[in-house]
């Protein structure tokens, strides 16, 4: 039996993750699909845009046979750590395949890149001491320009050794039909998303202004409250990043205000925000 693995995050899932497992099914004719899928809490550093189960729900009613969920300490971590997570539950699985979104589409390609070991390379520390990700870094150094799907795809690359990896060329659609469009403008996602989604997405209460605002203002407590010592302790939380966070929080007005308060050439946007 030919079971095929990917890692996701569906949130929400629309045409182009529809568009995704089709042609995991034309292009590989698998007897199953299983998605491992973020919860609650995306690798964005933000709540989903609305409960896992409906997005597992919408997931499984637009063609994927299971979806387990990404526990949240690998969602709220690094892309590699992500895909560390993701990948190590599709081999406890038994999963030997792998199929992943990717802007070229060029498995073999994508593999040699993701096999080069230029950690050492100065182009590739100088690039990393901005803030890159290895694989970024690694793409900048070499003169690549790869898409945020091509980023992530070198890191279940690495993760996925001894695997058979797919990648899936993009369809090209316009950025109306991406996540973060469709994030965007939630009023219209039934124009976004295909008509078994939407059934079973439109059930649930979407993330809002209200709901931002409480968050914040748990965060801001928690920020407020605990002393430095122990915001410390908070996986990637390192490194003096306790001390700008308790200094942001000062006169902070929303999520975003501590995020920008604390964000330096050390601490990044994507870490404070995770």
């Amino acid at each position: 039996m030919k079971i095929v693995g990917a890692v996701a995050e569906f949130n929400p899932f629309h045409k182009g993750h529809m568009y995704f497992i089709n042609a995991i099914r034309s292009e590989l004719s698998p007897d199953g699909i299983v998605c491992i899928m973020s919860g609650d809490f995306t690798q964005r550093g933000f709540p989903a845009v609305c409960d896992k189960w409906a997005r597992a729900k919408a997931a499984l009613a637009c063609g994927c046979d299971l979806v387990v969920e990404l526990p949240t300490v690998f969602c709220l971590s690094s892309a590699s750590d992500f895909a560390y997570g993701g990948i190590k539950i599709l081999r406890s699985l038994g999963i030997t395949v792998i199929a992943f979104g990717s802007e070229t589409g060029e498995s073999d390609e994508l593999r040699k890149l993701a096999s080069l070991d230029m950690t050492d390379s100065p182009a590739v520390k100088e690039a990393m001491a901005k803030g890159l990700s290895y694989p970024r870094a690694l793409a900048e150094a070499l003169g690549k320009d790869p898409g945020p799907n091509d980023i992530l795809a070198l890191e279940y690359i690495r993760q996925a050794e001894g695997l058979g990896i797919h990648a899936v060329k993009r369809s090209g659609l316009s950025h109306h039909a991406s996540a973060s469009y469709i994030r965007e403008n939630m009023g219209q996602i039934e124009d976004f998303v295909p008509e078994e989604a939407f059934f079973e997405l439109s059930a649930s209460k979407f993330w809002d202004e209200d709901a931002e605002k409480r968050l914040f203002e748990m965060i801001r407590y928690a920020l407020m409250m605990k002393p430095s010592y122990e915001l410390a302790e908070i996986m990637n939380i390192s490194e003096g990043l306790e001390n700008a966070l308790k200094k942001a929080v000062d006169g902070a007005k929303s999520i975003d205000d501590i995020i920008q308060g604390a964000k330096s050439k050390r601490y990044t946007y994507a870490r404070i925000s995770r």
